[in-house]
């Protein structure tokens, strides 16, 4: 995490801020772990009222000491204030009346003639300011559908030679390297996107447990980032921690923002969690013959059909979670018939299960057709762009197999992928 400080500098009405700042503001940081400095950092290298613009902006945190009327401050933090919509802290000594238009933020008052003193109200303040999502500028708090933050990504970008040496790691497969990149960028002012750039190359190797390190990084600094916890989803499955995998994917879903493909692949990846866990319930049992009764008791077994069908329902051209949900949905039937007692146990009635039977045999039906017109549509766009999608050919193995086409139009759409044998058929079936 990095800091900003705005303050005077030297001694003003009778005040030392150096001293402030040595005392008070600098070791509160330290005890912290965070880094940062006042404009002093920046004054000898290129444009500093331009560099001055872009660490407001990005800084994590910034202190502000009000203690004086200071054009420069205030200045500075109405600039702050424009951009950021939080993780702003307030200071002062007293000396001055505060301007009217700060009269209701909050402040953290010091003794100037003995700042250390306030050392551990401003680390427990500092560290209050961080851990909240309260929006502490009154500028966007005010006007929040007319101000929009800045794109950090577009103010932080790394430089083309990082970007470049990301690249070049990631095409040699050098995992090693990439873990070097990400240690380094976690000390420069671009650290954040630096380490988005490390952890996507990652992510692409497969590189699971250097891409959960890299990512949990980016997400210190905010812990709902949507992309950052979208990655998590997949690395945490992939390293077998379903239960954090689940929480990265409800922060994800619990923004608005996200909809459509992005929110159908997050719900997909819900449901495959809940199918682990049913499958996990029933593979180790020795008895064959307890296998499909113990597979139906299961709760995760109509979780994991609902979850893809949920899936499927953000997104009608997203044929994966559609193709699931129509598998788990053909396993539900299949026991279901094959063992009506046990079936029956999970409603009051006979009758309440007959009829959730025939109406799974109707969404079965409506599953058939609807991820078969998908898989035309994808089909569409590959043929007119030309660009072959070995998953949608599988997609189409997989979808023979499900609506029962017969053995030959199975064994058809199955050379068409070489000879190779589908992995999601195998894992759905």
């Amino acid at each position: 995490m990095r800091a900003f400080v705005v303050r005077p500098f030297g001694k003003q009405s009778d005040i030392d801020f150096d001293r402030v700042h040595r005392e008070l503001i600098k070791p509160a940081l330290d005890a912290l772990k965070i880094e940062g400095d006042t404009t002093q950092e920046i004054a000898q290298a290129g444009n500093i009222r331009r560099d001055m613009f872009r660490l407001l902006a990005v800084a994590d945190l910034v202190i502000a000491d009000l203690s004086i009327h200071n054009a420069n401050v205030f200045y500075e933090l109405g600039i702050r204030h424009a951009v950021r919509d939080r993780r702003t802290f307030l200071i002062r000594a007293g000396v001055d009346k505060v301007p009217f238009d700060l009269l209701t933020d909050r402040y953290l008052l010091y003794d100037k003639d003995n700042p250390g003193a306030s050392v551990p109200a401003l680390v427990a303040g500092l560290q209050a300011t961080i851990d909240s999502d309260e929006v502490d500028s009154p500028v966007i708090s005010l006007m929040h559908q007319e101000l929009v933050t800045p794109v950090m990504s577009r103010l932080l970008a790394p430089p083309p030679d990082f970007h470049e040496e990301v690249r070049r790691a990631a095409q040699d497969g050098r995992a090693g390297d990439l873990s070097l990149f990400a240690e380094e960028a976690t000390r420069l002012l671009w650290a954040r996107e630096g380490l988005r750039r490390v952890g996507a190359a990652q992510f692409l190797l497969a590189s699971w447990e250097a891409a959960r390190v890299t990512w949990e990084r980016v997400r210190q600094d905010d812990a709902n980032d949507v992309e950052a916890n979208a990655r998590l989803a997949t690395i945490y499955q992939k390293l077998g921690d379903l239960a954090k995998a689940d929480e990265a994917v409800e922060r994800v879903l619990g923004s608005p923002d996200v909809q459509g493909p992005e929110r159908a692949e997050l719900e997909s990846l819900r449901a495959s969690n809940r199918k682990t866990r049913w499958t996990n319930e029933w593979t180790s049992i020795d008895d064959a013959g307890e296998l499909p009764p113990r597979a139906l008791k299961s709760p995760w077994l109509v979780d994991a059909y609902e979850g893809y069908w949920a899936a499927f329902a953000n997104d009608r051209n997203h044929v994966y979670s559609g193709l699931n949900a129509l598998a788990m949905v053909s396993i539900l039937l299949d026991l279901g018939q094959r063992l009506p007692d046990v079936w029956a146990t999970k409603y009051d009635t006979d009758e309440e299960a007959r009829r959730a039977l025939a109406a799974l045999s109707t969404q079965r039906a409506q599953l058939e057709a609807t991820v078969e017109l998908a898989r035309q549509s994808a089909q569409r766009v590959v043929d007119f762009s030309g660009r072959p999608d070995k998953w949608l050919d599988i997609s189409a193995a997989d979808l023979a197999l499900f609506t029962r086409m017969g053995p030959g139009r199975v064994a058809v759409r199955s050379r068409a992928l070489s000879g190779s044998i589908s992995p999601r058929a195998a894992a759905s079936s």
